[in-house]
């Protein structure tokens, strides 16, 4: 059996799309390819079955410094990959948005396939250094014998380097899950689920929370911003609002049965991105808002009972003041979309062939 060497540079035992999508990865890859799983984790006894897991000492990523982030990616991508070459494969894969795994990647001694789920250069306010790396991370590609992205936006700006479109999604087991459960909000709400940093901007939610005093509010995550979002909160004596930081996945679905409305929002310097969590929302087929451009954007207008609306308070206090006096609905429209196009296990598929083409 041919093995095949998975890079991760997200803590396997936290929730992440990461690892959501290289759980699926392996789901369709352990019955062809012995595994190997190079990571890291607090928890030093986590187990995944059918893999061989290899974890480096537990690295913290500086998330607020961007030189320290830096400095932190860098050391974290060169133990990676210097472990990697130490274990005997075929390929290797490795999966960013941590962008200095791509040109640290270039030493891995395997064929090697880039999974690519978000350009984060492209993300950078200072454009000196945001051309700089720009052209480290683009010449980096050419060294691979494979590229994969995660949807159309990303597809069209690596047009040049013929990557392959694996989307995101929603495993199979989540999806037959969320399908179990029986939403009842006993008062109307309105949820986030995600991470909560400068990319999201979640400043509105509190804002529009202050002006609506009857309904309530949960920002459920954690990230950068959080404290200054709980320290808004606390400023403003906003009593309708929770932020309860990370929850587990049981923990999450019985908050899904409570709410009323699902929330999400990107700033619009991130119009390449596609948060994962969306797939979930619809997969529900509760009422979604959604605050952004680009893809994401794109992903919400195809769906059935959503609202894409501009970064504007009084617009989001005009939309929830409409769904709190409409008649409660479950899109059963969505949930088949999700079915029948983002289960992540049917477009993992795509890289058994991939890895097919490149052993030739």
């Amino acid at each position: 059996m041919k093995a095949i060497n998975l890079i991760l540079p997200n803590d396997i035992s936290e929730i992440s799309a990461g690892k959501n999508r290289i759980l699926s990865y392996i789901n369709v890859l352990k019955k062809q390819y012995e595994i190997n799983l190079i990571t890291f984790s607090k928890n030093r006894n986590i187990k995944i079955e059918e893999v061989n897991l290899y974890l480096i000492n537990y690295i913290k990523v500086e998330k607020n410094n961007f030189f320290k982030r830096t400095f932190d990616e860098i050391k974290l991508s060169y133990k990676l990959v210097l472990l990697s070459n130490k274990i005997k494969s075929d390929v290797t894969l490795l999966t960013i948005p941590s962008m200095f795994l791509l040109p640290i990647g270039l030493f891995i001694k395997t064929k090697k396939i880039v999974d690519i789920r978000d350009i984060q250069w492209e993300y950078l306010n200072n454009k000196f250094i945001k051309q700089i790396l720009k052209v480290i991370m683009l010449n980096s590609l050419k060294f691979y014998d494979k590229i994969t992205v995660t949807n159309e936006y990303e597809l069209k700006y690596l047009e040049n380097y013929n990557p392959i479109l694996i989307s995101n999604g929603i495993s199979q087991n989540q999806f037959e899950k969320l399908q179990t459960l029986h939403i009842n909000p006993k008062e109307f709400s309105v949820t986030y689920i995600g991470n909560i940093g400068i990319a999201q901007d979640l400043i509105i939610l509190c804002k529009v929370a202050k002006k609506l005093p009857l309904i309530k509010f949960k920002l459920i995550g954690d990230g950068v911003e959080f404290k200054r979002l709980q320290n808004y909160i606390k400023e403003n004596n906003i009593k309708n609002i929770e932020m309860p930081g990370k929850m587990d996945w049981e923990e999450i679905k019985k908050e899904y049965q409570k709410s009323s409305v699902l929330f999400a929002k990107l700033n619009e310097n991130f119009a390449m991105a596609m948060p994962s969590k969306l797939y979930e929302y619809a997969s529900i087929g509760l009422p979604i808002i959604y605050i952004g451009e680009g893809q994401a954007r794109e992903f919400v207008e195809n769906l059935e009972n959503s609202y894409v609306i501009e970064d504007n308070e009084e617009e989001l206090v005009k939309i929830l003041q409409k769904l709190k006096t409409k008649k409660f609905k479950i899109s059963q429209k969505n949930i088949k979309f999700i079915k029948d196009n983002y289960i992540r296990e049917e477009q993992s598929l795509k890289l058994i062939n991939i890895l097919q083409r490149i052993e030739k």
